[in-house]
């Protein structure tokens, strides 16, 4: 009986042992893929993910470069106070960390308006990086923006701040209340009833309550050549509707956002927000005025700091008798606020110059230091300037055909297309019901429930096509015939050749380097070399890249071939045209496919071979503003219904390249690992030693040697594991008669030796 008990006693502590010794060997690789997972969110810049893992880090190794390096990128991106990120990033600043960390040094030290900091540290960036590497940072703007930010603060006043309130930023037009404006404030496609364009960026319009005909109004929507925002124009006609909207030109436009526009009463001075132009960061507020004689816009004026900073600053709007003026800012905000400002337009103050930095920070958060006066009454004598004789006006008899009918067929055709779509995910989800527990009644109310959906399906693709068919037509129509045009006609023979480029080139580049008399430095776009970023079919995965790696040169595949077995895409939508890369946000791979007989276009991004990888991703591009979007599967290139691929999904071997941490086009996260490297120090006339020290380093590693002065600084690389490190180290030093360091690294960083030993033990 003893001995029973005594052998099952036994056999329990061999299973305990078993377990626990599981355990161990699992905990490594639990820890080593929470940080693979981290790196590769903060490589794709989802840096608000990989702040937690590394923040957790941060606790434990509040001194280690590595993770003041990590967190300090992450809360320059998340925190609206520069002040945290710019402190753990000069802890970071070593050797031990990417060379990258200057360039975000820059960026905290411009943030912070440490400009002659920020151009150090961008121009020691420059000093390491390769030309591609800096136009990868798009490194030249950045020092633009430092340059333009010197300029600005070198001579400045500090303006009336009757008002501030912080509030969400799609409700600031709310708090902009000049009583003798007779109009709305909105985005053009509440006013002016224009198709919504969920890809766009916030921006906002003012449209006068009684507008007269041809009367001009600005807007601002995404320029489908490029992807960014610029500034239109349109006019009211007789009937109420708008003519098609028209580019306001290369004067005001450039290759970034430009957005924000306000027309003063006046009539001839515009006000808008740009990141171009003589930017010093993010949105700027530029000024411009019409020149009735010559048909053209004034080179645009940035109306200064403190108005403008380092921050998004926008929708300037004064009162027509330039009393006081809103415009609003992020700064100090979190990314969905902003501050609306309400100041004295035009201040007498005397300017102030070589301002100390207390002083100009002070100044910047242009705290409310004058009380408002709410019985001061307009002037009635005060007429706005040139009594709106100077309005630019629209030649109307050459107005889109058929503009109104042309938008309602297209609403409509998309309306029964996506309706078509959506229905079938409603018949997979009923075929899935189809069981043997079913009853006959049962599967007979469910098939007839499928044929009508299926009839449904075919009458509303049916009706989409019909409308597609006549969209095409009117668009011949148009083809054919005159556009609208506007009165300057001077203005647009100068532009039309600039704008047929920009249509050949998506990334029109700006003179570059090109100064004025202020020292101020135009921004600038540059392309990364073409064939660095080709997209091969055989990619997996989805990432974004900015800017497009597709082009005319690489242009998004219609109809390729797909992988055989099955395969999961997220379908973006249906079009009628081919739609331009920049409509895409940067999302890769994006693949295009068409029916036979049919004009529809649909276009796909991502290519996963599980199910929950797509998913994963599903939420991202619907944030991108593809609400719509959905999953579709294939197999053998046939689109199937869901339930059936994941049947056959699992029968499918999971591709290698397919990684369970995380999945990511650049980054293949069973290629990131942890290792180690032996370094010490010799005296130069020490080098005789190094041929001993050969013997002793097994054939594959490196040794590295550098000399400094009359110091030999050596060391040698990789190790996959401490012990093999170790075992040399305790060799190496009776030789040389020195201490030699071992260092972990996990893909450009230093990490520490102890964290690094539990996750390779």
């Amino acid at each position: 009986m003893f001995r029973q008990s005594f052998y099952l006693l036994l056999s329990f502590l061999v299973v305990v042992l078993i377990s626990l010794s599981g355990v161990a060997q699992n905990k490594p690789d639990t820890e080593l893929d929470e940080l693979k997972t981290a790196y590769i969110d903060f490589k794709n810049k989802d840096y608000s993910k990989a702040y937690i893992y590394f923040q957790k880090m941060y606790e434990q190794y509040p001194k280690d470069p590595t993770y003041n390096y990590y967190t300090g990128i992450c809360l320059l991106f998340l925190e609206k106070n520069p002040e945290k990120a710019l402190k753990r990033l000069r802890l970071a600043a070593t050797n031990d960390v990417p060379y990258d960390i200057y360039f975000y040094l820059g960026i905290a030290y411009h943030n912070s308006y440490l400009f002659d900091d920020a151009l150090k540290n961008y121009q020691w960036f420059e000093k390491k990086s390769s030309k591609n590497k800096a136009k990868e940072y798009d490194l030249q703007n950045h020092i633009n923006k430092s340059i333009n930010a010197k300029s600005l603060i070198a001579s400045i006043e500090n303006p009336a701040v009757i008002s501030r309130e912080k509030i969400k930023k799609k409700q600031i037009s709310q708090q902009y209340n000049i009583k003798e404006l007779d109009g709305r404030f909105g985005s053009h496609y509440e006013l002016m009833k224009l198709p919504p364009d969920s890809l766009a960026e916030f921006t906002l319009m003012y449209l006068p309550n009684n507008l007269e005909r041809n009367e001009v109004v600005y807007f601002s929507m995404r320029n489908e050549n490029r992807g960014d925002m610029d500034i239109y124009r349109s006019a009211r006609k007789q009937d109420g509707t708008w003519t098609e909207p028209e580019n306001a030109g290369n004067q005001i436009n450039t290759p970034f956002d430009d957005s924000f526009p306000y027309l003063h009463s006046d009539g001839s001075t515009l006000f808008f927000a740009s990141k171009g132009h003589y930017s010093m960061g993010g949105y700027d507020i530029f000024k411009t005025v019409w020149n009735s004689e010559n048909k053209q816009w004034s080179t645009p004026e940035n109306i200064g700091f403190p108005i403008n900073t380092p921050y998004d600053d926008f929708f300037f709007v004064p009162s027509p008798d330039e009393k006081y003026a809103f415009f609003s800012s992020s700064r100090d905000c979190n990314p969905d606020e902003a501050n609306v400002y309400k100041i004295r337009y035009f201040n007498d103050n005397t300017k102030i110059e070589q301002i100390a930095y207390n002083e100009l920070l002070k100044i910047s958060k242009l705290d409310v230091n004058v009380i408002d006066k709410r019985d001061i009454k307009p002037d009635k004598n005060n007429e706005p300037r040139n009594n709106r004789s100077e309005i630019v006006t629209l030649e109307t008899n050459e107005d889109f055909l058929f503009k109104n009918e042309y938008d309602s067929l297209l609403n409509r055709a998309m309306k029964y297309q996506m309706k078509a779509d959506s229905l079938k995910w409603v018949i997979d989800k009923k075929r899935s019901l189809f069981g043997d527990n079913q009853t006959e009644d049962q599967k007979s109310k469910l098939t007839n429930e499928i044929i009508k959906l299926e009839n449904d399906i075919y009458s509303m693709q049916k009706t989409a096509d019909q409308c597609y068919e006549r969209v095409r037509e009117i668009e011949q129509i148009n083809m054919a015939s005159s556009t609208s045009a506007y009165a300057f006609k001077q203005e647009k023979t100068e532009t039309k050749p600039v704008e047929k480029n920009q249509q050949q080139n998506s990334a029109n580049i700006a003179k570059q380097n090109e100064k004025d008399s202020i020292s101020f430095k135009r921004m600038e776009i540059v392309e990364i070399e073409e064939n660095e970023n080709q997209v091969e079919k055989s990619d997996y995965g989805f990432f974004i890249k900015i800017p497009s790696v597709y082009n005319e040169q690489n242009p998004i595949p219609t109809n390729e071939k797909l992988p055989k077995g099955i395969i999961y895409m997220i379908q973006l939508g249906a079009f009628s045209s081919v739609k331009t890369p920049a409509s895409f946000h940067g999302f890769t791979p994006i693949t295009c496919i068409t029916t036979q007989g049919s004009n529809l276009r649909k276009y796909y991004t991502g290519k996963f071979f599980q199910l929950k990888e797509a998913e994963k991703y599903l939420p991202k591009v619907k944030e991108k503003g593809f609400k719509d979007s959905y999953i579709v599967a294939f197999n053998n290139g046939k689109t199937i219904p869901i339930n059936n691929a994941i049947k056959l999904e699992s029968k499918q071997a999971v591709v290698p390249s397919q990684n369970n941490v995380k999945a990511s086009h650049d980054i293949n996260a069973n290629e990131l690992s942890i290792q180690y490297v032996l370094r010490f120090e010799l005296n130069n006339q020490d080098s005789i030693l190094i041929d001993k020290i050969k013997t002793l380093v097994p054939e594959n590693n490196k040794i590295k040697k550098e000399l400094k002065g009359n110091i030999l600084f050596i060391s040698i690389e990789w190790f996959s594991n401490f012990d093999n490190a170790y075992s040399i180290k305790k060799k190496l030093e009776p030789i040389i008669n020195k201490e030699v360091e071992v260092h972990a690294f996990f893909a450009e960083s230093k990490i520490p030796i102890d964290q690094a030993k539990k996750m390779t033990k």
